[in-house]
């Protein structure tokens, strides 16, 4: 069946669009029908015009390819690829096949005498001056991987090319003698890096689950894992053990004097955001819980208005409610050190209980869905 003009005419029209520049002849589905309906005796050219389009109008002679692709070379230095003779500063790769009537990686061959992949480009250079190149293109960069160096590198050979040479990315750094120790982020970039992850995640992970998210270099300019977490507002996942040399007696004191000075009872939060006394982990492994704390602490104190910890029972679509309005009024999702500081929500391991996650981010994700 005959194809139809309208149908040719969508059909260049939609190359043209896609390419965002003038099609070649062979980059157009039916071109040979295009030429034969459009071309009026002028070929491809002949089509370019019914199209209201500049026809090609240079024409290389094979003398005029061989040094064009020879001054690419010279000013960029690695093996030119069919990607990188796409038509815009020079010539596409198509023109070449076409002159040459042969492959691409046998003309690279024969007029740059290289080896398209698997070979290698054959640099004159010796290696110490190709290590020393390396040296200073990487410390210009202050890379945080071969792939960044790769694509960021200037006027020297590939990474492909080196590894080449020197079988491994971390042997290429160990010959070019490179401090990788003074190859880190800022102290400013770590801090956001860690911000990023446990806002991403939700929660503040432990040592072992964060180093599957960043490299572990990011806590050396820092300092400690937990010491860093706890300095920036978080609490560690894990936190670090506490020596208490107070015996049972002596803190119990302590809690009844830390009440005195408050004058109720105090609970969780009061505790956990001081620091006069211990958090709550050191005296409900002393006293079993919270609770009995108080209630031994009451018998000194004998506060008549005194409240337990509070038995206050929430429903998963009051939390969720509570949620969402601390989201609209902060115009983003809380941290989990946030949630247990904000004196309107439950702490965020019972708000994650009631969701049946571990992760106050699954949390988040179901608040915002609704």
């Amino acid at each position: 069946m005959a194809l139809k003009d309208e149908y040719l005419k969508e059909t260049f029209l939609n190359t043209y669009k896609k390419l965002n520049r003038v099609p070649r002849m062979k980059e157009t589905k039916h071109y040979n029908v295009l030429v034969e309906r459009f071309g009026n005796g002028n070929g491809w050219n002949g089509v370019l015009e019914y199209f209201g389009l500049s026809p090609y109008k240079k024409s290389y002679t094979k003398e005029d390819l061989i040094t064009i692709m020879q001054n690419w070379y010279d000013k960029n230095n690695i093996v030119p690829t069919t990607r990188h003779f796409n038509g815009k500063d020079v010539p596409d790769s198509t023109t070449y096949t076409d002159k040459f009537n042969k492959k691409w990686s046998e003309i690279v061959k024969d007029i740059l005498n290289l080896e398209t992949r698997p070979g290698l480009p054959k640099y004159d250079y010796s290696e110490s001056e190709l290590l020393e190149m390396f040296k200073c293109e990487y410390y210009r960069i202050n890379p945080i991987s071969k792939a960044e160096f790769e694509k960021k590198r200037k006027n020297i050979p590939s990474v492909r090319f080196y590894l080449g040479k020197f079988k491994s990315w971390n042997n290429l750094k160990k010959k070019a003698k490179i401090d990788r120790s003074s190859i880190r982020r800022s102290e400013n970039e770590c801090v956001k890096i860690i911000e990023s992850i446990i806002t991403k995640l939700g929660y503040v992970p432990n040592s072992k689950e964060f180093s599957k998210y960043a490299k572990k270099h990011v806590f050396r300019k820092l300092g400690p894992y937990n010491k860093i977490l706890i300095k920036l507002g978080y609490e560690p996942a894990v936190p670090t053990p506490i020596k208490v040399k107070e015996t049972p007696e002596e803190l119990l004191n302590m809690y009844i004097n830390f009440c005195r000075k408050k004058g109720f009872l105090v609970g969780t939060t009061e505790i956990n955001n001081s620091k006069e006394i211990y958090n709550t982990g050191v005296l409900v492994n002393r006293f079993g819980s919270i609770n009995e704390l108080k209630k031994q602490a009451n018998k000194i104190l004998g506060f008549d208005d005194q409240i337990f910890e509070s038995n206050t029972k929430y429903t998963k679509q009051e939390m969720e409610k509570l949620l969402l309005n601390e989201y609209k009024e902060k115009g983003r999702i809380l941290t989990i050190v946030e949630i247990n500081k904000n004196p309107n929500l439950p702490s965020a391991s019972t708000i994650t209980k009631y969701f049946k996650t571990t992760k106050m981010m699954d949390v988040w994700n179901e608040v915002l869905k609704k």
